[in-house]
């Protein structure tokens, strides 16, 4: 098609039955439509709209950027979930019971296994600055390993790391199935204050 040039258009609809049937192909036709001339369009003013906000958006992540770089204290909403955690884990010091946190049974290639280690982070650094007994149990080596290091590093960002083996542990359980069983006999043995499900619990046959 040559930009400037008249173009006008129609539609043909051809009908084909089966070989089989012995009818005979038929068409139909549209209404000519035209003249046409294409034109090069850089932009459609009809979506100006979506310019708009795409220059609000980014405008605003670019000043909060900004924001921040520059120490400017922000507004972040906090999560109810999240606060709940720290006030269960409040009680449970002032009760003087342990913090039982569960991050599933899956292995460390599993999305929520990941998510429940990062959030084991934060539940170990409260639990150090309140002297809380945490307990993590868990039912795969590599999982044992990533989120002892994620409590050890919670505690010494507290500054208490020598108090890391003593008011923290994790118990390496054999399978999946023993996981459930295992954890409600502990769970009755120890009566935990704050007992913490993440990811998948459920018995993987």
């Amino acid at each position: 098609m040559e930009r400037g040039t008249d173009y006008y258009y129609k539609i043909v609809s051809l009908n084909e039955p089966l070989l089989t049937s012995g009818q005979v192909p038929s068409t139909s036709e549209s209404s000519i439509v035209g003249p046409v001339k294409p034109i090069a369009q850089w932009f459609n003013m009809r979506r100006i709209w979506i310019l708009i906000w795409t220059l609000v958006v980014c405008g605003a992540i670019l000043f909060y950027i900004s924001q921040a770089k520059a120490g400017k204290a922000l507004y972040v909403r906090k999560i109810a979930g999240i606060d709940a955690v720290d006030e269960a884990i409040g009680r449970a010091t002032e009760m003087g019971r342990k913090v039982f946190y569960v991050p599933g049974i899956q292995d460390m290639d599993d999305v929520q296994t990941i998510a429940a280690v990062i959030i084991l982070g934060r539940v170990a650094r409260i639990a150090a600055e309140n002297d809380t007994m945490l307990e993590v149990p868990v039912c795969k080596s590599l999982v044992m390993v990533t989120a002892r290091e994620a409590v050890r590093e919670a505690y010494s960002q507290v500054g208490t790391t020598r108090c890391f083996p003593r008011r923290s542990g994790s118990m390496l359980l054999t399978t999946s199935l023993d996981m459930p069983p295992q954890s409600t006999a502990w769970l009755s043995a120890t009566n935990p204050r704050l007992c913490s499900t993440w990811a998948r619990s459920f018995p993987n046959r």
